[in-house]
């Protein structure tokens, strides 16, 4: 019985998926079919491409609602108004057809020219003063057609190509399929031309790229590459290329596409494709659910964004203003892709080969050592010749002293046995040269730290000038809502100034991010002893947090509460007073001025002793006395070879108690130095403790930062939202979109004000930890590691102080 109950169960569960199978597929063929047919000027790559958009935008939205199946007119419209009015005229008649959208600037005209629409008609590029279409405030008034604005805009174009570069002088290029059927298509050149104070010259290009380069007038300061349609992409490319070869700034109206292959300007419209695609679509979906096609909105809030390609304005001798680049994304720029990477571990290894700060003290060191040897020299053998030619009066010369005429020469040395203030000299030079190695030692570790800081300024410096940039655009995203609020009566002309205000503002904001990281990258080169102006490469900000060096997540655990903080503190502390070395350099500084003192007091009663020697020879003696003279009294006359050898002692028995003096001044000296490192020591703490303090506190932003500006940016987006729809006023979308900036600087900021006080802690501790191997930081977790236990295991007793407080003596009554 059971095996039979599992069998029904198992027949009723597959009969009960096919039937619920069956029932979905029925539902999906039972959607209704939504025909639409799609009419275009003729065949374009651009057409295709927006259609393609449009296709997909309409089924996804309405994949709920109908099945929707768009279909192609029988007859070829092929560039003509006759064809296209044929194309119109069967959609519309066609009843399974049930509604129509059309591409194309003639089309748009024809829609506009027909004298009654039976069924739906869309135009999502749409020009109606140029097509002759009805508009009824922001809507077309008429049953059955809806369309969208925004198909051309000479003026805000030309505009903005002026704004780029200055000019007087223009040709507009435009395809003869866009202008042919519209209603005096060098109106609109003309009207905005006049209201520019320039003067415009039309170029209908036919089929030739050749010809309509020899149609542009030799005087022509600019030229605006208008739609066109027809014409190949290779075709295109011998109008740019041939523009460029007369070093004329050209503005591209076809799009960003042609910014990459060469023209200088354009705006870029992506975004805004995507924008109004969709609501194409939704204009679809509105109609197919029965709203009057005639009661929607036409007007398009656009948002373009300014295309530059750099490396055509090199060849061309143009280069944009900063205000012009500081909202546009440039294509070519090399800035930021030249040069060497430069990363934060070669950044800080490099400075100390190259620096020529560091270089200069090497060699100040190099030529202190060289003192060693100067004091070295007096316990060296010495030697010194002499020789002289003489010519006495005859009346005094005699043959037992000098002739009238003699050469002597000779030769005396000497050898320092012992000297007590030679050997403390010595002994002084020996440890002040160790104390300035010291000083080298700090000072590489102060250019290390002053490099890593520099390169963590320009990361820094680059991420303000993005979210400057980001902010810019957002302002302009704002402006553009503000003149479509104002177009359709919702708003004053008080905000569009408003907006206009907060633009400079931000463009202000970006000239001075861009000259901040300049000043950065400067800082950085000197640093490096690099061309100050030389270009280099850095890793995405993103990169930062993989590629720190040194980093070690096992010290995460001491930063986050306070016992484990407080011993990570004192541990650090320790380490500091055992790496410094400025504690070893006033070490060695102590050293050798206790080598002068014991030099002081033991020339109090030990001489200098010293071997001496030489000899006298007189190989010529002439005239009065110049005869070798006879023994008298069995005394030698004079002898032409002498020589000496012996030991000579040296002491000062009393030199007005300036010895007495020097000695006493030398204590005074020791207790000053004895007393400073106490000072470097107390500093040194301190500043591992600080530093340590205010990088637990970056450590901690980093996140909170993050926090703030995520909260800070749905804030923005809420207000934005409300500000559309009416609800919200201008101030309080103002207030949203600078505090949503604050607090986006501030989270780009925070990390790497935390990799700087992390660099600034290690500075304080005397090592950086990129410069040691695994087994070093390995070494390091375990120490720390024991550290800590070790205080678990005493408890929390702060230590004991190890000497009484000192008493400044000149303040001891």
């Amino acid at each position: 019985m059971r095996i039979i109950g599992l069998r029904v169960l198992l027949v009723l569960t597959v009969t009960l998926s096919f039937a619920v199978g069956s029932d979905a597929n029925a539902q999906k063929s039972s959607r209704p079919t939504f025909r639409i047919m799609l009419v275009a000027d003729g065949e374009s790559q651009l057409f295709a491409e927006r259609q393609r958009l449009l296709k997909t935008e309409i089924v996804e939205l309405m994949k709920e609602d109908a099945s929707v199946v768009f279909v192609e007119p029988k007859i070829e419209t092929n560039w003509t108004l006759e064809r296209v009015n044929t194309a119109l005229k069967e959609g519309l008649t066609d009843r399974s057809v049930d509604m129509i959208i059309v591409s194309g600037s003639m089309t748009g005209v024809a829609v506009g020219r027909l004298p009654k629409l039976n069924k739906p008609i869309l135009i999502p590029y749409a020009a109606p003063k140029l097509q002759g279409l009805p508009q009824d405030g922001d809507r077309s008034g008429r049953r059955n057609l809806a369309y969208i604005t925004g198909l051309l805009n000479f003026e805000q174009e030309i505009k903005q190509l002026r704004e780029i570069v200055r000019f007087d002088r223009m040709t507009l290029i435009v395809g003869v399929e866009v202008v042919r059927h519209l209603e005096a298509a060098e109106q609109p050149v003309q009207l905005a031309s006049q209201r520019l104070g320039i003067e415009t010259h039309l170029v209908i290009a036919g089929e030739s790229a050749q010809a309509t380069l020899d149609a542009i007038p030799e005087d022509t300061e600019a030229i605006y590459i208008g739609p066109f349609f027809k014409w190949s992409d290779d075709e295109m490319q011998i109008l740019v290329d041939g523009i460029n070869a007369q070093d004329l700034p050209s503005y591209a109206g076809g799009g960003v596409k042609w910014v990459e292959r060469g023209a200088l300007a354009t705006m870029e419209t992506e975004e805004d494709e995507i924008r109004r695609m969709r609501r194409a679509a939704i204009f679809v979906q509105r109609i197919y659910m029965g709203e009057p096609a005639g009661s929607f909105p036409i007007s398009f809030e656009q948002r373009p964004v300014l295309v530059l390609n750099m490396a055509t304005a090199k060849a061309i001798g143009t280069w944009p203003r900063f205000a012009v680049m500081a909202e546009a994304r440039m294509i070519n720029d090399q800035t930021g892709t030249r040069g060497p990477l430069i990363t934060l571990q070669s950044a800080m290894h490099d400075a100390v080969r190259v620096n020529l700060d560091l270089m200069a003290q090497g060699l100040e060191i190099d030529a202190s050592y060289e003192g060693i040897k100067v004091s070295r020299g007096d316990w060296l053998p010495q030697a010194g010749a002499d020789g002289d030619f003489l010519i006495n009066d005859p009346a005094v010369s005699t043959s037992f002293a000098q002739a009238q005429r003699q050469f002597t020469w000779g030769i005396s040395g000497s050898q320092l046995l012992y000297s007590p203030q030679g050997h403390a000299d010595l002994r002084f030079r020996r440890d002040t040269y160790w104390s300035t190695e010291h000083d080298y030692i700090s000072a590489r570790l102060d250019t290390m730290l002053e490099s890593g800081e520099a390169y963590l300024n320009v990361l820094r410096a680059k991420n303000t000038e993005r979210v400057n940039r980001d902010n810019l655009k957002l302002t302009r995203k704002n402006l553009s809502l503000a003149e479509t609020r104002n177009t359709i009566g919702v708003a004053g002309r008080e905000e569009v100034f408003r907006w206009q205000t907060q633009i400079a503002e931000s463009r202000s904001s970006v000239i001075g991010a861009s000259a901040t990281r300049n000043q950065a990258e400067i800082d950085l080169n000197r640093i490096l002893n690099r061309p100050l102006e030389a270009p280099f490469r850095v890793p995405p900000p993103e990169d930062v947090r993989a590629v720190t060096p040194g980093s070690d997540p096992r010290l995460t655990k001491y930063l986050e509460d306070p016992w484990s903080f407080k011993i990570f503190r004192e541990f650090m502390a320790e380490e500091a007073l055992l790496n410094s070395p400025e504690i070893r350099s006033i070490d060695r500084t102590i050293s050798a001025r206790d080598e002068l003192l014991k030099g002081e007091r033991r020339q109090l009663g030990i001489p200098d002793i010293a071997v001496i020697g030489g000899f006298t020879h007189i190989p010529y003696a002439g005239g009065v006395g110049g005869e070798a003279p006879p023994d008298v009294a069995g005394f030698p006359g004079r002898q032409t070879f002498t020589w000496n050898v012996g030991a000579q002692a040296t002491l000062t028995l009393f030199d007005g108690t300036s010895n007495y003096a020097r000695i006493r001044q030398t204590f005074r000296v020791l207790d000053r130095l004895h007393t400073d490192r106490a000072v470097i020591a107390q500093r040194l703490e301190q500043n591992v403790r600080s530093a340590l303090h205010q990088a637990g506190f970056s450590y901690a932003n980093i996140e909170l930062t993050s926090d703030a500006a995520e909260a800070s940016a749905r804030n923005l987006e809420l207000v934005t939202d409300l500000y559309q729809r009416g609800a919200a006023d201008i101030i309080q979308l103002v207030d949203a979109q600078n505090q949503a900036l604050g607090a986006a600087l501030a989270a780009a900021n925070a990390l790497y004000d935390f990799l700087i006080d992390a660099l600034r802690v290690q500075r304080a501790a005397g090592a950086f930890s990129l410069e040691g191997t695994q087994e070093d930081r390995d070494d390091f977790i375990q120490r720390i590691d024991a550290f800590a236990a070790a205080k678990k295991r005493q408890g929390q007793r702060s230590r004991p102080p190890t000497e009484p407080t000192r008493v400044n003596p000149r303040e001891h009554n």
